[in-house]
């Protein structure tokens, strides 16, 4: 499945953007430095930042090399080159699970780079809770950042990245504030100096910095707070809940004084924050629980269960049952998927995807050799149970009884490859796809195999919330012993 930043970058936004939305030092496909440039992320003040390939490990970093802007002196620039270095020696002194890791520094040549973890970028509209969690992520990394006497003067968005599972993770150590001796040691280059007290005194970006860093006075601990405060009012889209405002006022206080004294008592503030916004809640359902127990009226509706943590899901070997197979051929077996829903519970998912694959059909007397066509892959469900699915695309569904499915029936923006094996039917790879099949949708057509196709068994039950006339050459339902077989394939 793709990631967020997969389908940003192709996109137009990726490329109008910024006027610098084009990366000047390497081009996708290129080596360098011992690895494979795949794509252009975007760029800073003083480094580019690129995906790359290791082939040695078969894994994706993201790759930060320095690129001054044109206009800059020898001198400036020999200055952004040795706090390049210190930045990537910074992250190194770092194993927090907040700050993101630094895996290689080459600092010889021109342009020096290290690589780092390939992270997302966050995306709005975040749910409440997963607005906290980055908080809190970011709280707990400037903790450990401030006690080795470190500021960062730039917490912002774009400097807070998210890993696969939702963890946010600090990074741009670009511009950092020092005031450890003993920590600034460890970073500096050799023969030169660090990012210290003084080195720059306006630093950051204007919509989260504190004031105290356009005064020409030091950043302090208190400055990245503020930031922190701006970055909440930031996820929550401009309007945080009623007991998160207390919250975003104090820590965006206009003196430093005023606002929290640390990071951890910033960190233990939001906890009591969510537990005030939680206590009307508690308030609410614990007087319906009374009224519903005085009224003898017992009732339990379950949260959904997500369908591939909850649910027993075996990926098998599964007879193809295809009706326009040869007899020879009829029980061939597809590697597919087989769901097991338990005790009547309701399970959730985004999307349930399969696969287009290769069945062989018969055999060609012209070219005496097998024919073969593409079909879904099976996938089974059975068990008791329902299973709402938003999306489901490239396989074949066999409901079992005590099965109920509810799925859309239509693809919002639906874009993929598919491996179409016949040329006169090439399609275009980020072609979209129409919103609902037309009725002439069929297993003929290869243009309309990204949708499902259904075997629906006795007792079990197919639901379509969003399109209740989806094709009916792609349902073969099995009530009351009848059986209606898919339209078949013509051999070509």
């Amino acid at each position: 499945m793709e990631t967020d930043i997969d389908e940003y970058l192709k996109s137009d936004a990726a490329l109008n953007q910024t006027e610098s939305a084009q990366g000047r030092l390497l081009h996708p496909g290129e080596a360098f430095g011992g690895f494979r440039v795949v794509a252009f992320l975007g760029r800073g003040a003083t480094s580019e930042v690129w995906r790359v390939h290791d082939e040695s490990l078969n894994a994706d970093f993201a790759m930060k090399i320095f690129a001054p802007r044109e206009t800059s002196t020898e001198k400036e620039a020999d200055r952004l080159r040795r706090r390049f270095i210190a930045e990537a020696r910074c992250l190194a002194q770092f194993t927090h699970p907040g700050i993101v890791r630094v895996h290689v520094l080459q600092d010889v040549g021109e342009h020096p780079f290290y690589t780092m973890d390939l992270l997302h970028p966050i995306v709005r509209p975040l749910a409440k809770h997963k607005a906290r969690k980055i908080i809190g992520d970011v709280l707990t990394a400037l903790d450990a950042l401030h006690a080795k006497g470190i500021v960062h003067r730039d917490i912002k968005p774009a400097n807070v990245l998210v890993d696969d599972n939702g963890n946010a993770l600090l990074t741009d150590f670009g511009i950092i504030q020092i005031n450890d001796a003993e920590t600034a040691a460890k970073v500096a280059p050799a023969g030169g100096e660090t990012t210290s007290a003084g080195d720059i005194r306006i630093a950051g970006t204007p919509d989260f910095s504190a004031p105290e860093q356009f005064i020409g006075a030091d950043a302090t601990p208190a400055s990245d707070l503020h930031a922190v405060g701006r970055l909440a009012l930031w996820l929550f889209d401009g309007k945080p809940p009623l007991s998160w405002r207390w919250f975003i006022m104090r820590a965006t206080n206009s003196s430093p004084a005023l606002r929290y004294k640390s990071a951890r008592a910033m960190q233990c503030a939001m906890h009591v924050v969510q537990l005030l916004g939680t206590l009307p809640i508690a308030i609410v359902c614990f007087g319906a629980a009374v009224i519903l127990s005085l009224c003898a009226i017992h009732f339990k509706t379950p949260e959904p269960l997500d369908l591939f943590e909850d649910a027993d899901i075996a990926y098998t070997n599964i007879l193809c049952r295809y009706n326009y197979l040869d007899d020879e051929y009829r029980e061939q077996k597809l590697t597919g998927t087989r769901i097991t829903l338990e005790n009547g519970q309701t399970y959730e998912t985004e999307v349930l995807r399969g696969r287009l694959t290769m069945a062989i059909t018969g055999h060609s007397e012209k070219f005496r050799a097998k024919t073969v066509r593409q079909v879904r892959e099976p996938i089974i469900i059975q068990g008791r149970g329902t299973l709402r699915a938003n999306t489901i695309a490239y396989a074949e569904v066999h409901l079992m009884p005590g099965v109920e499915l509810i799925t859309s029936g239509e693809y919002h923006d639906f874009y993929e490859t598919i491996p179409i094996g016949n040329y006169r039917n090439r399609r275009n790879r980020y072609e979209q796809y129409a919103v609902r099949p037309s009725q002439s949708a069929s297993t003929t057509n290869y243009h309309d195999m990204v949708y499902a196709s259904y075997i629906v068994e006795p007792g079990a039950k197919l639901v379509f919330t969003d399109n209740p006339h989806y094709p009916e050459s792609l349902i073969e339902r099995k009530n009351h012993g009848e059986s209606r077989p898919f339209q078949p394939i013509p051999r070509l």
